[in-house]
């Protein structure tokens, strides 16, 4: 699996070579991950799977030296997703998000 990267960004950061090969770990992995959401009907392991990428999200923010911060996170391009896309890209960064009822992976069950 081939990673590119964006090499402006690794000037502005000043990341060392080990920084790189983490970065690009984290990426391979993230992939690898998305590739399981894709072949996975159940919510309960597209779930699990989108925090795991959760958790890469904020390690490649570590590792890229920014501030770990969920707004600049893109959920609703996981695989299984249907929470609204032009919705949420307008709003991405902001702190503000929509989700859907309906979505296997960020909708919610009534409890009654």
């Amino acid at each position: 699996m081939k990673v590119i990267l964006n090499q402006s960004l690794i000037a502005k950061q000043g990341l060392t070579l080990s920084e790189l090969i983490t970065i690009e770990e984290l990426h391979k992995t993230k992939q690898l991950l998305i590739w399981r959401m894709k072949h996975s009907k159940k919510p309960e392991t597209l779930r699990r799977l989108a925090n795991e990428i959760t958790e890469i999200e904020y390690q490649l923010q570590d590792a890229w030296k920014f501030p770990r911060d969920v707004n600049f996170h893109r959920f609703w391009e996981l695989p299984g997703c249907v929470c609204p896309v032009a919705d949420n890209r307008e709003r991405w960064g902001s702190g503000y998000s929509i989700h859907s009822q309906d979505c296997p992976i960020h909708g919610w069950e009534i409890e009654i």
